[in-house]
């Protein structure tokens, strides 16, 4: 049973398995049958992302947003929607839920830039595509680890989430000067990097 004699994680592509160390003394059996369903990132769409609020008030994507306090007691003080988010129409979405967290708190969303924007663009696109707000953080490139990039807002994101769990969650200090765990930084335009 998951979470109870096994436990899975979901790491750079692959499944880990861990035996519970009760479970067969913590020997990993010689044969192991698993059924499992993968996860296919290029079927979500950004309506998915968006989401929606059905007739029946059963709410999807981004509209669960306000959801979270209510239910887990924890304020998403960042959202981020990791290449989604250099859609306009997802950006926007970002801006509105971060301006209005479940009625009393504000977040900072993490936008990022289209591959086919060049630097010297970029303000022009923001202004173009009204990414103005004080609590939206548009970021530009990518950081590299080995032959792999990795979208702004996942790296930004992680850090400012890591400098938070230094101080039990809270968003008291900049993650700002923290060194990132990458060994190089990228632009891709026109599917080149």
């Amino acid at each position: 049973t998951l979470n109870t004699d096994y436990y899975a994680t979901y790491n750079a592509g692959n499944i880990e398995i861990e035996l519970d160390e009760e479970y067969n003394a913590g020997v990993m059996p010689a044969n192991i049958l698993a059924t499992y369903k993968i996860v296919d990132p290029s079927k979500v769409t950004t309506a998915e992302i968006i989401g929606s609020v059905d007739v029946d008030g059963k709410k999807t994507g981004m509209e669960l947003i306000n959801s979270v306090f209510r239910k887990y007691r924890l304020v998403p003080n960042v959202l981020a929607a990791p290449k989604y988010s250099a859609t306009p129409s997802v950006a926007a979405i970002l801006k509105t839920k971060a301006n209005k967290v479940s009625t009393f708190f504000q977040s900072i969303a993490l936008i990022d830039h289209p591959d086919d924007v060049k630097f010297e663009d970029f303000p022009a696109w923001k202004k173009e595509k009204n990414i103005n707000d004080p609590l939206q953080f548009c970021l530009y490139g990518y950081g590299t680890i080995g032959d792999y990039h990795y979208e702004p807002s996942i790296l930004i994101g992680a850090q400012m989430m890591r400098v938070d769990m230094t101080h039990d969650g809270r968003p008291c200090e900049s993650p700002s000067n923290k060194s990132l765990p990458i060994d190089g930084a990228c632009i891709i335009i026109g599917g080149n990097k």
